[in-house]
């Protein structure tokens, strides 16, 4: 990333009872159906400087640790989506 400082952060939790039901109508990286056989469990900006402290008029590479964010259930599959805003 440059010029970036937050990158927005959305985990949604398909339950391990409904992998089934949501590969019915999806691939793995699928979109439809979330709402019935998931719920969102992390939606929330994470500042880039917490991560690594650097000089974002340069490029850099970050990393998450999505163990800081989720407690990871045996079976579940996470959708994480980073996203970021114009401002």
């Amino acid at each position: 990333a440059v010029n970036l400082s937050t990158v927005d952060v959305r985990i949604i939790r398909i339950f391990e009872n409904n992998v089934a039901q949501f590969l019915q109508v999806n691939n793995l990286d699928g979109e439809q159906e979330l709402v019935r056989v998931g719920k969102i469990i992390y939606n929330k900006p994470v500042p880039l400087a917490s991560i690594k402290r650097t000089d974002l008029t340069k490029w850099n590479q970050y990393a998450l640790d999505l163990s800081e964010f989720i407690k990871v259930e045996p079976g579940a599959i996470y959708r994480v989506t980073l996203s970021f805003r114009k401002k």
